[in-house]
């Protein structure tokens, strides 16, 4: 990135979105000003690989701020910064008082953050009021922060929050909830749910918060998890996209106990070995030869990373054969990666 790029990029008055991927040590100025008017969608992505001084993180959160306030019709916007650890850049930082000027309208509908802290009080609040697609990534998210974002965030359709730490999982979904579906005037408007470092407890606040959930994301390993399974049953909550790190046989009581499944995943790429849960073949099984002929009609997909190595589950080749005769099953995709590997490194598939 250079000043003869950036004086290019100025020249495009009806510029719409904007990517930018920053490589580079020493730290630079980012050369973002305003003039991008037409913006819709902005990414800015590695803006800084190292350790960085206050009076850098200074500088970027001004440049950015400098070309978010220009933007009044930003729709979407991802940042991402490779100093995972650190985390002294804030978002709040970034959009300063630009909700509180007078003629600020909220536009951004979806918002993307890596190695940004999530911290905004009100009226910095404001600038997510229509927010429907927020994705953090924290080394420990603060929920009372994630509590504030969607409590302002009405239409919200999809969450995921990432916590870098997962084999410690000390942070509940439902304090990030709590009391926002006794609110007045609440709908439940969430369709996703990914949670990575973040367990899932279910009680009544959480589920009504779930009401309409279709997509459940969430290959923790928790005591926890086997619990889900069983509420859900009983309140009778269908998922159409489930993506799972543990076959148990409350999970496969969960998907006899209604229809719909369109896709399935086994997640086991990215387990710490320590974590890696043994495998429950018999539920397996039941998975393949009962759960899935229940969904024939609706399930389009399968996917399984599984973990390389002794004891680890399995997918044979006459099980494979026997899901590809399923009359809606149109993707079936097997993978085997090295435990600990985050992204996992595929070895082998068929």
């Amino acid at each position: 990135m250079n000043k003869k790029i950036m004086s290019s990029l100025h020249r495009l008055p009806l510029l719409e979105h904007l990517y930018l991927n920053f490589e580079r040590v020493p730290y630079e100025r980012l050369f973002i000003g305003p003039g991008f008017t037409s913006l819709k969608s902005i990414s800015l992505i590695n803006i800084y690989d190292g350790d960085l001084k206050q009076a850098e993180v200074d500088v970027i959160t001004d440049d950015i701020r400098c070309v978010l306030a220009s933007c009044s019709n930003l729709e979407n916007i991802h940042i991402t910064t490779s100093c995972y650890g650190r985390f002294n850049i804030n978002f709040i930082d970034m959009i300063g008082d630009i909700p509180g000027q007078a003629d600020f309208s909220p536009s951004l509908t979806t918002l993307r953050l890596r190695g940004i802290s999530l911290s905004l009080t009100s009226p910095s609040l404001r600038y997510l009021a229509r927010l429907k697609s927020l994705d953090i990534d924290d080394n420990k998210p603060s929920a009372d922060d994630v509590y504030s974002v969607l409590a302002s965030c009405p239409a919200l359709e999809s969450l995921q929050v990432w916590a870098s730490n997962r084999n410690r999982l000390d942070i509940d979904f439902m304090n990030m909830v709590k009391d926002i579906p006794s609110q007045a005037n609440f709908s439940p408007s969430l369709k996703t749910l990914l949670l990575r470092g973040v367990y899932l407890s279910l009680t009544n606040s959480p589920l009504q918060y779930l009401a309409n959930l279709k997509s459940l994301d969430f290959h923790n390993i928790h005591p926890s998890d086997e619990k889900v399974w069983d509420i859900m049953t009983s309140h009778r909550l269908g998922l159409e996209i489930i993506k799972v790190a543990v076959i148990t046989s409350s999970l496969v009581g969960y998907l006899l106990h209604y229809r719909g499944v369109q896709e399935f995943h086994i997640l086991q790429g990215g387990i710490y070995p320590a974590l890696a849960p043994r495998p429950d073949n018999e539920a397996k099984k039941n998975l393949l030869y009962s759960a899935f002929p229940h969904h024939q009609d609706s399930l389009i997909a399968f996917h399984a990373q599984l973990l390389h190595g002794m004891g680890a589950l399995e997918i044979h080749p006459e099980e494979v054969a026997y899901l590809e005769a399923l009359p809606s099953l149109t993707t079936v995709k097997i993978s085997y990666a090295l435990p600990g590997l985050d992204p996992p490194l595929v070895i082998s598939c068929f």
